[in-house]
């Protein structure tokens, strides 16, 4: 067990240690006052649950001499290869997504604190409740290379107003992908258009 774990909920700040090469399962898991992580360069795994719980977390930097990981706006992506790891529950405000990025994984951003959100051109794919049940998410930005939403990639988000696709590849939107965003009345669709799921864009106010 990492020894800063018993104390955790006291934390609003943390700089791990130089030289630790591992943190363990859950070893931050429900310090709700942790707000910034700062990861050295010799941590080259976390464990499951790292970082469950931190409902204040905003922020993880990691130091550029890394050679696993690093950190972008306080994401931590991997560091060969243009892929998403981990993004802090409390983070907010606009996010813009690193180009060359091609996927937002399964839960990603899931209950984060948004308000806006950047997608680039590389991105094609955004997976299973990427952004579930963001409260405070009212703008998203499609790239153009998008082409697959997944299932509750943005249900709950109940301050979406306006959904533009039109410039996008966009053929797929998936089960319940829109479901429960009470606000969301515009819905530009892309002219490659083959598949709404079942319930997509149910309990929304799309204007007729």
């Amino acid at each position: 067990d990492a020894p800063w774990a018993d104390r955790a909920d006291e934390i609003v700040t943390v700089l791990v240690e130089a030289g630790v090469p591992y943190i363990g399962d859950n070893a931050f898991a429900g310090s709700s006052q942790m707000t910034t992580l700062q990861i050295p360069e010799s941590v080259m795994t976390f464990g499951t649950s790292a970082f469950s719980l931190c409902s204040s977390l905003s922020a993880i930097t990691i130091d550029e001499s890394n050679p696993q990981f690093r950190s972008i706006d306080g994401v931590i992506y991997y560091k060969n290869k243009m892929e998403l790891y981990f993004a802090p529950r409390a983070i907010s405000g606009h996010l813009t997504l690193p180009d060359g990025l091609t996927e937002i994984p399964s839960s990603a951003f899931q209950r984060c604190l948004l308000d806006a959100v950047t997608i680039p051109n590389s991105v094609e794919t955004i997976k299973d409740g990427a952004f579930n049940n963001c409260p405070n998410l009212s703008e998203v930005n499609f790239g153009s290379g998008l082409r697959v939403i997944q299932r509750d990639a943005f249900s709950q988000c109940p301050f979406l107003q306006i959904i533009d696709f039109s410039s996008t590849q966009l053929t797929d939107i998936g089960l319940a992908a829109f479901m429960d965003c009470e606000d969301l009345a515009i819905v530009y669709l892309s002219s490659n258009l083959k598949t709404i799921g079942m319930n997509a864009f149910r309990d929304c106010n799309l204007i007729g």
